[in-house]
């Protein structure tokens, strides 16, 4: 059994799909799966990931692909997930990739201190008009878990037991938030999150549009009632505050897309984004 199974799924992603496998192959830990589930892409996208076969092969990792219609990104999730043989699960979807050649390395270092754990994430980097920014994830607590705008982990930096994930599948009728959905409750039931202070992966924000923004918060917000998070008052008054932030996220990104690609360079610079990668993950690891 490998300790950790990477599933990526990918749907016509031809140019932003070669990253994520590279970040896979140069990982020097290699006590890994590598599970790739396309979903039938026309654009050329699994040709390439044949391509990487023959270089996993060489590095004795078991690589396991299959490219067919699914019915949305969490069915594709589930795919791979029943795929799976390792003790620990990460997704890291067509466009994501591991920040440094380590990271499986020094997770394998705090898997192997004995803690029991369910549930392990990292801070990962924001990227978005080739500027990036590091993210601290913060401790989970009820107040962290409720926010509608900022979940506290994202499935690119959290490691999952994987007998977990098989006996909670991700449900399918959430289109946006079937991970967040699974966090929530892994929380409720008082399973063991641990948070470590490495950056994971990197995830481009700049992929998010705004309707998928505006139907995450109402799958948010709908998840937190069903699971009792919330109450029924607090509900109805969250719902009304969505109709305000649903407002002025149309607006915002309106303004967003009026702007040559420099205004917003020099706007998320000043949020803090630089284009030096490597000055934000100096010190993270060691090597």
């Amino acid at each position: 059994m490998p300790l950790f199974s990477i599933i990526t799924i990918s749907y016509n992603e031809k140019d932003r799909i070669g990253k994520t496998l590279e970040s896979v192959y140069q990982q020097t830990c290699q006590d890994y799966e590598y599970i790739l589930v396309d979903g039938l892409s026309t654009d050329g996208t699994y040709q390439i990931i044949e391509i990487y076969k023959e270089k996993f092969s060489k590095k004795c990792v078991n690589y396991i692909t299959i490219s067919e219609k699914d019915s949305g990104i969490y069915n594709a999730m589930n795919k791979g997930i029943k795929l799976s043989k390792g003790e620990w699960l990460i997704f890291l979807n067509a466009g994501d990739y591991f920040c440094e050649e380590n990271v499986l390395k020094q997770i394998k270092k705090y898997l192997s201190k004995g803690t029991d754990i369910d549930i392990l994430c990292g801070d990962f980097i924001a990227e978005i008009c080739d500027l990036y920014k590091y993210m601290h994830v913060p401790k989970s607590s009820k107040q962290t878990w409720l926010n509608l705008l900022n979940h506290p982990y994202n499935h690119q930096s959290t490691f999952v037991r994987g007998n977990l994930m098989k006996k909670d599948l991700y449900d399918e009728g959430y289109k946006i938030a079937a991970d967040y959905n699974f966090l929530l409750s892994s929380y409720l039931k008082k399973r063991i999150f641990i948070k470590i202070n490495i950056p994971i992966a990197v995830f481009a924000i700049g992929g998010i549009s705004t309707s998928n923004m505006i139907k995450a918060c109402e799958e948010t917000l709908k998840i937190q009632y069903l699971q009792r998070a919330i109450s029924k008052k607090e509900y109805i008054d969250k719902r009304k505050q969505l109709k305000k932030y649903k407002v002025w996220i149309w607006f915002k990104d309106s303004i967003k897309k009026l702007l040559p690609e420099i205004c917003l360079k020099v706007l998320y610079k000043r949020k803090g984004y630089t284009k030096n990668f490597e000055s934000i993950i100096k010190g993270s690891f060691n090597k």
